[in-house]
């Protein structure tokens, strides 16, 4: 269970967190939605595109997927996508510019935000 606190009104919502019953064949299929996901990370299939694609319901999908990677299914799309980013950063062939577009950033400000958030430093700066 997790608590979130409102700053304006200072009331305290529980969201209860569900753990959701998954088959060997449903983790498979959470496998298989997050390697659909990595074949093309620039383009990812919408929630309900991949929820088809993978055999599962989207409430399951989501709920599976937070189970077996313990991320949300944009948050690993988000993470793997810095990573990638970051080793592109490190290696220093690419324009910052390149490497946001190849890893599905449609904004530099908005890649160059993202990473900061991430590992605590601009690209600019670790490169």
């Amino acid at each position: 269970m997790s608590v979130v606190i409102t700053n304006d009104s200072r009331e305290v919502l529980f969201r209860e967190e569900r753990i959701v019953k998954l088959s060997t064949a449903d983790i498979r299929n959470v496998r298989l939605a997050r390697d659909i996901i990595l074949q093309d990370i620039r383009n990812p299939p919408t929630l309900p595109a991949l929820a088809i694609r993978a055999g599962l319901n989207e409430f399951k999908l989501k709920a599976g997927f937070r189970q077996v990677f313990a991320n949300s299914v944009f948050g690993y799309l988000s993470d793997h996508r810095l990573e990638l980013a970051k080793q592109d950063v490190l290696e220093g062939d690419k324009s910052l510019t390149d490497i946001a577009y190849e890893t599905g950033y449609a904004s530099l400000s908005h890649f160059s935000h993202s990473f900061k958030k991430k590992f605590g430093v601009s690209p600019v700066k670790m490169r």
